[in-house]
């Protein structure tokens, strides 16, 4: 059963409260964390935070009293997800010791997309449209003195898509790109095929 946890600002801008300070998203306000379980996603846990509390802050003792939480309420097995503002080894380590299964973004902005995990090796490409690239597999990375299994989606686009601007503020008109753009994905796991 998925636990997704994360933390979601709230705009208090133009507020005296206490607490209230400049978040991630360039406004006052508070940074509250959420932890809901299951598809319906009822809540088991919340915590309210100053706004400029960086979101892994006392993470790892939140983390454990969700996971404790939940298990007040299911004793199915369970899936942590969190974003790549949590993409610490602590997290997973407390994730291992109360034996629940994790997906935790990674946070790329300290490694380079051309990196050895985008060798064809790893992974297959697929070629959604003309222009369009994705590459999609798992390898293997050591965090800590200890292998994590990675998986990964990189998208190149040659060209930018026909798209209703509505969708996007970038230029969807089809245009070819004087630069290929890349972006990519990946996430530490400890799941087992069957959650697939």
């Amino acid at each position: 059963m998925a636990l997704d946890i994360d933390p979601s600002p709230f705009d208090n801008s133009g507020t005296k409260k206490e607490g209230v300070s400049w978040t991630y998203l360039n406004f006052d306000g508070f940074n509250p964390w959420f932890a809901y379980l299951g598809n319906e996603g009822y809540l088991v846990h919340c915590k309210l935070r100053e706004g400029s509390e960086h979101c892994q802050a006392g993470m790892p003792q939140f983390l454990d009293e969700t996971i404790d939480y939940a298990r007040r309420i299911t004793q199915a097995k369970l899936l942590v997800r969190m974003d790549a503002g949590h993409d610490d080894v602590e997290n997973m380590r407390r994730c291992q010791k109360k034996k629940v299964d994790w997906i935790i973004k990674r946070n790329l902005r300290k490694e380079s997309l051309e990196t050895g995990w985008r060798k064809p090796s790893h992974g297959d490409w697929e070629y959604p449209r003309e222009g369009k690239e994705v590459y999609t597999g798992e390898t293997w990375k050591e965090r800590d003195g200890k292998l994590y299994r990675v998986v990964f989606e990189v998208t190149q686009r040659t060209t930018t898509g026909r798209w209703p601007k509505a969708l996007d503020s970038r230029d969807r008109s089809g245009n070819i790109l004087d630069e290929p753009e890349t972006s990519g994905e990946e996430g530490d796991r400890a799941v087992p095929p069957a959650w697939h």
